[in-house]
């Protein structure tokens, strides 16, 4: 049995969407990945697979933004989303490093204490 080469192409896009969807999940369960983070490559995975299984919707999509060529707003598309995932993840390691300074001030000034009581210990001895 010869398959063509659309039913290739969609059997190979299904397979490394659900392959993709897979491997989150195994990050998840591996407890690589927070679910916080997972949702956003689950949406991606997502959307690839919906765009594996109806491929002219690509098409639609493509008129609707005002992109004559679909595989140029698949493009921009994928872009796009780069994007907001850079962004979502820059403004978490903003936060995290945002604490990261507090927690390590707040062990300077229990350093500072602890060393006084010490000195206290120290003198009433």
């Amino acid at each position: 049995m010869v398959l063509s080469a659309d039913i290739k192409l969609l059997i190979t896009s299904i397979a490394i969407a659900v392959g993709f969807m897979a491997i989150v999940l195994g990050l998840i369960k591996k407890d690589y990945l927070t679910v916080r983070y997972a949702l956003v490559w689950f949406a991606t995975g997502f959307i690839f697979l919906t765009l594996a299984v109806f491929p002219k919707s690509m098409s639609f999509i493509s008129t609707v933004i005002g992109i004559v060529i679909p595989v140029n707003a698949l493009f921009f598309l994928g872009f796009m989303v780069i994007l907001v995932i850079l962004l979502a993840l820059t403004v978490s390691l903003s936060s995290l490093s945002r604490a990261n300074k507090r927690l390590g001030q707040e062990i300077a000034i229990y350093g500072l204490y602890l060393k006084e009581i010490q000195e206290r210990l120290k003198k009433d001895t």
